[in-house]
């Protein structure tokens, strides 16, 4: 079934609607995605918060038909890019696509880049491939986007090898592939996870900048709450492969509705100064392989009650473009966990 999502006032540039991802494996069918539906708009930052295994990158590997199959199987009722149906899952349609109208920033650019090419050669790939420029155009190109993702000495550092740049400029490297495409979406899959805190400071800047240059529209991924405060216009929550909350960034700070998200303030540090202690949350995600009939969170919520071990509640509207799937949202406000 699928479910709606808070709209943006413009229309959308991607609509997602009931994503659902599986996977085979020995013990069974693993529920990675349940039924995800995201709506990003034009020039829009929309973050995807989690723990790890909530199913936050196996939805932005969906958004290119990246999940491996036949290990992985992927459907969807509805992909939709500034109106346009987007191809089904396996059809070949995608490798127009990828890279070109949607682009990704991986995690990891050591394992992303090839280590045999040169980062001209790697760059100007994309070029030729979805911009159809000679080569010889498509280096002169991808010295102009090692300028613009702020690589010193952009024209000498073409004919060298990833290995040969420091962690950050690497990332800087994946971030001009992706640009080259000249995309309408940009997924950034937890790009500063590897840097140090300057770093990683730098590369969100860059992209930041980046966006407001092109207009583009940014669906981040990521664990860490601080990134999100200072980057996202929109925030959606994840647990146990499904959405458990959408908001605005400032509302779902100021006043989550669902109790995971006001666990998951709770054990961030503070930047107001204030000191307190953080908070665990208790207990683990359940397994994929067989989740619970009623909420996922159940097993580790404060607020949980016979009827949420029961039945799994749907994403409902709580206040103005804010969804949260709990039966108990009214009464999260009491556990503290806004800002």
């Amino acid at each position: 079934m699928s479910v709606s999502t808070p709209q943006v006032s413009e229309a959308p540039v991607l609509v997602l609607e009931d994503l659902r991802v599986s996977f085979r494996t020995d013990e069974g069918d693993a529920e990675a995605v349940r039924g995800v539906s995201l709506s990003l708009g034009p020039g829009e930052s929309l973050a995807i918060v989690g723990e790890s295994g909530s199913g936050k990158t196996v939805t932005a590997l969906s958004l290119l038909d990246l999940v491996p199959r036949p290990v992985g199987r992927t459907t969807w009722e509805a992909l939709r890019l500034h109106g346009e149906p987007l191809p089904g899952p396996g059809d070949r349609g995608w490798e127009g696509l990828r890279g070109r109208r949607i682009a990704m920033v991986f995690q990891d650019p050591m394992t992303s880049l090839n280590p045999v090419m040169t980062v001209g050669d790697q760059i100007a790939e994309v070029l030729v491939r979805h911009m159809d420029l000679s080569r010889k155009a498509a280096l002169e190109e991808a010295r102009n986007l090692l300028a613009q993702v702020r690589i010193p000495e952009p024209a000498r550092r073409l004919a060298d090898h990833p290995h040969e740049f420091s962690g950050g400029q690497r990332q800087r490297i994946m971030i001009a592939m992706a640009l080259a495409g000249a995309p309408d979406v940009l997924i950034a899959d937890e790009p500063t996870t590897a840097l140090d805190v300057t770093v990683q400071a730098q590369i969100v800047g860059l992209i930041r900048d980046l966006q407001r240059a092109s207009g583009m529209s940014i669906l981040w991924i990521t664990h860490d709450l601080g990134l999100v405060a200072g980057l996202a216009d929109r925030v959606a929550v994840m647990y146990a492969g499904r959405v458990v909350e959408e908001a605005r960034a400032t509302d779902l700070f100021r006043s989550p509705a669902h109790p995971y998200t006001a666990l998951l303030l709770r054990s961030a540090p503070r930047l107001d100064g204030a000191l307190e202690r953080l908070a665990a949350i208790d207990g683990q995600p359940p397994s994929l392989l067989s989740l619970p009939s009623g909420c996922a969170f159940a097993d580790r919520c404060p607020l949980a009650e016979a009827r949420c071990r029961e039945a799994d509640p749907e994403l409902r509207e709580v206040g103005s473009a804010h969804l949260a799937a709990c039966w108990r949202s009214d009464e999260v406000a009491r556990m503290g966990g806004g800002r």
